[in-house]
């Protein structure tokens, strides 16, 4: 006979909790490490931090663990941070990926954590794995199609899509969408296209098993740089083109992103302006219908540049 155990975030946290760790408050880069429940509103409270501070770091996350991989801080790294999502406490070791990287979002499943470009110190096409089970190593798993800084990037369980982010060599803004088979090994393949070209967009995960947000996100390297509040939606078990879905509360790129089964959140970023202009305001929106973002609270700091994940995304 064998015995099955279940587990759910409302097991483990009453309900689905969401971190966003790093940031840059410019000029310091931090290491704090905030969190919420993202089935209620209200405030962020502290979690405990980082092992260095850091920024433009990846997260994701299983039912039980986070984790923070790469980053910028001070010099691009390759550490992969941890922490159980239950507690409180301060981040661990947990490994480190194959390459330094940074502007590297995250994506997950239950079983492997997904490291999908990022920049050192140009844009790249390299797409890393880990093992979210046992104290490890990143792993190649393939390549994007082009070199991306800073996309957009959802999975449910069996499938990883990611698009839009910038080249920097020659400086390009792309507007194509990609998408990986999570159990396999392989490169990317076409999915569709972005209804807006965006770079820097949320660095985490904003998906239930259907549906994937990429939320805000700015127009670099263009000039006039504009800021956007737009949030545009894929189908993630069909190949086709983003749609509009509503609004932010505000235009802005780089915060952190997060979701449960049933709400997407969006936490700090960069609404343009002087440089230390960085807002601490948390976004929620219902993801299987269309609107605008409604306020969810805010962090305990200003920043950008954040790691967002949670223990109720699509992926588990």
């Amino acid at each position: 006979w064998e015995e099955i155990q279940a587990t759910s975030p409302d097991v483990q946290t009453g309900g689905t909790r969401a971190l966003f760790g790093g940031g840059h408050t410019h000029p310091a880069r931090s290491d704090i490490i905030d969190y919420i429940n993202v089935d209620s509103t209200g405030n962020a409270i502290d979690f405990g931090n980082l092992i260095i501070t850091k920024y433009q770091t990846h997260a994701c996350a299983s039912r039980v663990r986070a984790y923070f991989a790469g980053g910028e801080g001070p010099a691009t790294t390759k550490n992969i941070d941890t922490v159980t999502i239950a507690s409180t406490g301060d981040a661990t070791d947990y490994g480190d990926l194959v390459n330094n990287v940074r502007s590297n979002p995250g994506i997950s499943n239950s079983t492997r954590g997904f490291s999908i470009a990022g920049e050192n110190p140009g844009s790249v096409n390299m797409i890393e794995y880990f093992a979210l089970t046992t104290t490890g190593e990143g792993i190649d798993f393939g390549d994007t199609i082009k070199d991306r800084t800073a996309p957009f990037a959802v999975s449910n369980s069996t499938r990883g899509v990611y698009g839009g982010g910038r080249d920097s060599s020659p400086a390009t803004l792309h507007g194509d969408i990609e998408f990986i088979t999570l159990s396999t090994l392989g490169n990317g393949a076409e999915f569709g296209d972005l209804d807006q070209s965006v770079s820097d967009f949320s660095n985490g995960n904003a998906s239930n098993s259907v549906r994937g947000l990429a939320m805000g996100g700015y127009n670099h390297p263009n000039s006039p740089l504009s800021y956007y509040d737009y949030i545009q939606y894929i189908t993630i078990p069909t190949l086709g083109n983003a749609t509009d879905f509503g609004d932010l509360t505000d235009g802005r790129q780089a915060g952190g992103a997060a979701s449960s089964p049933t709400r997407g959140v969006n936490g700090g970023g960069h609404p343009g302006g002087g440089a230390p202009n960085n807002t601490d305001i948390i976004d929620y929106v219902q993801l299987m219908t269309l609107g605008n973002a409604v306020d969810f609270g805010n962090l305990t700091s200003g920043r950008r540049a954040i790691g967002g994940c949670s223990n109720g995304h699509g992926g588990l």
